[in-house]
């Protein structure tokens, strides 16, 4: 009788110390949602931007149409280009939604089903969205719900050939122009290898805002570059490999290395709303763009006057 209770006593000792075989939630994985714009006007549309970050092994249930986020409804739910690093993946989903009523609301908790490297199955939630959603005022000219459509336009068989003629010459100039202008980029680069990481990230943020992407409304071409300018100058200064990498590896090799903690922080920004514009597929707000530039040119800055000073 001894013996049995003591065999009880054993196992419940176990259990209270050990915990439960299956744990809730999984560390390794992390969900995080996130929109471009925290304001939008009564049913229009909005975007948010799932994204997961799990093991290799690890795999993701894709997120399904019939989720319920009310009072926000969701119109369409599409994959975005995974990033694959060396032990992680970095899984990106794009949600549109849209929502009928006003005020201070949010999106709720996302759920993230997963199964882990033996199969066992798993659920991560997303922190809440706050959105302000305002209702649309109507313009002095909307006086009639539905306005005329305009009629077909005719266009004369000279006009077409003389516009294909000024097509074909625009081409043949544009052609010439970019093979003088890849000439003088390669002569360029080879300058610009010599100089030191610093020098480089300053030329190349030049060179990006030249492009006039922002300009044109090509905001996807434009954070893509910043990213890319802010991951070859660690890969150049520090030896990290952050080209090929996501965002939480290149924190761990950062972490690794004993980088400043808040350095560190605001790379992750950099990263994280370059990933959010590029894959969000929204207008970005005005001063995002000058934010981040500045927040790569005082990582720059920093990690130069610590190499001075060493």
């Amino acid at each position: 009788m001894t013996s049995r209770k003591s065999v009880i006593i054993a196992l419940l000792l176990a259990m209270t110390f050990c915990g439960p075989v299956f744990a809730a939630g999984d560390v390794n994985v992390t969900a995080s949602a996130r929109v471009l714009k925290s304001k939008m006007k009564i049913g229009d549309e909005l975007r948010l931007l799932l994204q997961v970050e799990h093991p290799r092994k690890y795999s993701v249930v894709p997120p399904s149409e019939k989720l319920d986020l009310s009072p926000f409804e969701i119109k369409k739910v599409e994959p975005a280009p995974s990033r694959k690093g060396q032990n992680r993946v970095q899984e990106t989903t794009r949600f549109t939604l849209t929502v009928f009523q006003t005020g201070n609301l949010q999106i709720p908790p996302i759920p993230v089903r997963y199964a882990d490297e033996s199969g066992e199955p798993n659920e991560v939630f997303t922190e809440p969205v706050p959105v302000k959603v305002v209702s649309v005022g109507k313009k002095i000219t909307d006086k009639d719900d539905v306005r005329p459509i305009k009629g077909p336009v005719s266009v004369g068989l000279a006009r077409f050939w003389s516009g294909l003629w000024s097509v074909l010459t625009a081409a043949l100039f544009i052609f010439l122009i970019t093979k003088i202008t890849l000439r003088k980029l390669r002569e360029r680069k080879d300058l610009e290898s010599l100089k030191p990481p610093y020098e480089r990230v300053k030329i190349e943020l030049e060179r990006l805002k030249d492009k006039g992407f922002l300009e044109e409304k090509n905001y996807k071409e434009y954070y893509s570059g910043l990213s890319d300018i802010l991951r070859r100058y660690l890969e150049r200064r520090f030896g990290v490999e952050a080209l090929e990498k996501t965002s939480s590896e290149i924190r761990m090799d950062l972490e690794k290395k004993a980088f400043d903690k808040d350095l560190t922080r605001m790379i992750g920004e950099v990263l994280d709303e370059s990933d959010l514009v590029k894959f969000a597929k929204q207008t970005p707000e005005r001063d995002l763009a000058e934010r981040l530039e500045n927040l790569i040119l005082t990582i720059v800055d920093a990690t130069t006057q610590k190499e001075k000073e060493s």
